[in-house]
């Protein structure tokens, strides 16, 4: 590859022409594939995190970002054969392919369709749980097509997601949970939704703290057991992650989670054993994410909004000392 600086501009793919992005670096380019709704640009962290260590090259896919738009509709083939032939034209040789969501299954096609091109993946949230779970079957059955046969069909499409089994019971008795919860039906019809069998998790922790089966305030569609359950059973580590991925308080709210924000973050401080200086911080980071979300809805073009949201912090660290000893 010929671009010695960063650069951006546009590349013959498929018939088509796809805008990309590059930083430069030593060695082969690190190939960025975006998700459904996203482009390039969406690797600019990466990017600035690899700068001077190895290049990234992002492409915007057909019909996004800067790329050619023509008439759909086209799927994961179609979009890897645009890749493979942006890459040789630009002359690489074989990339490691980073995708991301949707990216991953253009990734994947990539690999299978040309694997000259694909020294290596790396596959980030690859698709959803529901009807992607065949888009990933799919992704999984090419790639195994190229190797020497001993690879199964996949089943990812048909594996019991996680609180799958006996919901269909659960649900049948509702009526009962409800009666011996002390919670309305609407609310356990709700838990049921989100947490299938897995509920009976949920209904501990209120049993056992009764005050943690009354609605989130500012978020009254959930419960404050749901707060707690993020970040003792799902993994949560910090308040966006229970407003923004556990629940979706930041986008079902007028305020984007703004009112519930307090109450949640002291929730989430027993189980995280966060101290009052953590949860000011959690505060404080939620609060500019906002800010940023909002600032970025008013910009003019794309590459102004992203620049905007990704200018908020990401991560909030937890400093040694503002936590409770285990």
């Amino acid at each position: 590859m010929r671009i010695t600086r960063e650069a951006r501009g546009r590349v013959s793919g498929d018939g088509i022409e796809l805008a990309f992005g590059y930083w430069p670096g030593r060695g082969a380019p690190v190939v960025a594939l975006h998700g459904l709704t996203a482009s390039y640009v969406n690797f600019i962290g990466i990017a600035e995190r690899l700068a001077g260590r190895l290049p990234l090259l992002g492409f915007d896919l057909r019909g996004r970002g800067d790329s050619d738009k023509p008439e759909g509709p086209y799927g994961m083939v179609q979009h890897a054969r645009d890749v493979a032939a942006a890459m040789r034209t630009l002359g690489l040789a074989s990339s490691i392919v980073v995708g991301h969501s949707m990216g991953a299954f253009v990734a994947a096609a990539l690999a299978a369709q040309d694997p000259e091109l694909v020294s290596g993946l790396v596959l980030i949230a690859g698709g959803k749980y529901t009807s992607y779970r065949i888009m990933g079957r799919d992704a999984v059955d090419a790639v195994a097509h190229g190797l020497d046969g001993k690879v199964a069909p996949s089943c990812t499409d048909v594996v019991p997601l996680a609180g799958a089994d006996g919901y269909i019971a659960l649900w049948n008795s509702r009526y009962t949970l409800a009666r011996s919860s002390g919670l309305h039906v609407a609310r356990i019809e709700h838990l049921l939704h989100r947490y299938g069998s897995m509920i009976s998790e949920v209904l501990a922790l209120i049993a056992a703290d009764p005050s943690l089966g009354k609605p989130l305030t500012g978020a009254d569609e959930y419960l404050r057991a749901e707060i707690v359950y993020a970040a003792s059973h799902e993994g949560a580590r910090h308040l966006d992650d229970a407003l923004a991925r556990r629940t979706h308080a930041s986008i079902e709210t007028w305020d984007r989670g703004l009112s519930a924000a307090e109450e949640a973050a002291t929730l989430m401080a027993g189980p995280m054993k966060w101290k009052s200086r953590q949860i000011a911080r959690e505060l404080e980071n939620y609060r500019l994410r906002v800010a940023a979300e909002r600032a970025s809805q008013e910009a003019d073009t794309d590459q102004d909004a992203d620049a905007i949201r990704l200018g908020a912090p990401d991560i909030v660290p937890v400093v040694h000392g503002d936590t409770v000893p285990a």
